[in-house]
């Protein structure tokens, strides 16, 4: 179901909340920072500001390398973000290492 706002936004986060063909689920071990329903979306009208996006986040250095270079053909200001290699944000078991309390490993990675 789709709720504009704040609100709707934090409820993504709440102890419990209803899914798919009425499924319940509560936030169990998960980290604060992840919503409560593996599921959950948010939709952005239109665009995300360039200045308004921090960090970005790739599976390994030689896709970091590859897409930065992507970037900066773009016109993109490759020096305005921050880069992280989790190769674990990639994989397909990211949820149920999320779900069991697990944290994936974020590396924080420079272009030369």
């Amino acid at each position: 179901m789709l709720k504009p706002g704040y609100k709707a936004f934090m409820e993504l986060y709440a102890d419990e909340v209803s899914g798919a063909r009425g499924k319940s689920w509560g936030r169990g071990l998960k980290p604060e920072s992840c919503p409560t329903d593996d599921q959950a979306e948010v939709m952005i009208h239109k665009r995300v500001p360039l200045q308004d996006a921090g960090t970005i986040v790739f599976a390994d250095e030689a896709r970091a390398a590859d897409n930065l270079g992507a970037l900066r053909l773009l016109g993109v200001p490759a020096e305005a973000f921050d880069y992280v290699i989790a190769p674990a944000f990639f994989e397909t078991n990211l949820s149920s290492v999320l779900r069991s309390g697990g944290k994936p490993l974020e590396t924080p990675w420079t272009p030369e």
